[in-house]
């Protein structure tokens, strides 16, 4: 393929909720703290693109964000829809500042964006959702945001080049039964989400809000060897909550 733009390709980023102004504190939640290194990480490929002569498209290969893991207001748990997603985006993108302003620099320096949707932001899929992403990226600086910020809802495809997607729907657990229009047949304004999906919406984001440390640990029961040893109460409770989930 003759495209004289380089590739930058990373993955699962997962931001949530983020940094809260108002309180000081990140949500319990939140499993990204790294605004600053990639703000520094997206300096770097500007500063490189000036003096390299280089273009970028940075592909961002999945679960950028994670809808699972914000609450927005009047929002059923379990249930997504547009105006439910545009909510939590808008929740993400305060909780994110500096992240937001690197890819708007980023996009205003005249390269690419392109964003697979994962199976933790699927809510992508809906071309409202995508056209509050611009506008938010737009507020931060990025120009031309029609052209050089584009949405995949499975593969990210050069010829010649790449093939590379996300990688649920190699999961049984996590698949979408139909990733193109991945709608409640009954309910198209709502999203049929995978199995895997209420495991966070009801075990994980549970156990998160009493430590935020478990669901960094896998698998889970090693989690709670360590827990039973170290912190035998926090431990309890937490398998309480594996107990109901079952």
């Amino acid at each position: 393929m003759n495209d004289p733009r380089d590739l930058i390709i990373i993955s699962d980023l997962h931001l949530s909720a983020g940094y809260n102004r108002r309180t000081g504190t990140f949500d319990r939640l939140e499993d990204f703290f790294y605004d600053a290194a990639f703000s520094r990480f997206i300096d770097e490929l500007l500063r490189r693109a000036t003096s390299e002569r280089r273009v970028w498209r940075l592909v961002i290969l999945g679960d950028l964000l994670e809808f699972l893991q914000v609450a927005a207001p009047d929002s059923a748990q379990g249930l997504t829809s547009a105006p439910t997603a545009i909510a939590k985006l808008e929740i993400i993108a305060r909780g994110h500042p500096d992240f937001f302003a690197a890819l708007g620099r980023f996009l205003a320096a005249g390269h690419a964006l392109e964003i697979v949707i994962g199976n933790h932001d699927i809510e992508l899929i809906w071309p409202e959702v995508q056209a509050r992403f611009r506008a938010i990226l737009a507020t931060h600086g990025a120009t031309e945001v029609d052209a050089r910020v584009t949405f995949h809802p499975w593969i990210f495809y050069v010829p010649g080049v790449v093939y590379a997607e996300h990688g649920q729907q190699y999961d049984g657990v996590n698949a979408f039964a139909t990733l193109l229009r991945p709608y409640l047949p009954s309910r198209p304004s709502v999203i049929e989400l995978p199995f895997g999906s209420f495991f966070v919406l009801y075990l994980f984001n549970e156990i998160e809000r009493i430590d935020p440390f478990a669901d960094n640990v896998k698998p889970v029961t090693r989690y709670l060897i360590w827990a039973l040893r170290t912190r035998p109460l926090l431990a309890l409770t937490t398998l309480g909550h594996h107990l109901r989930f079952l």
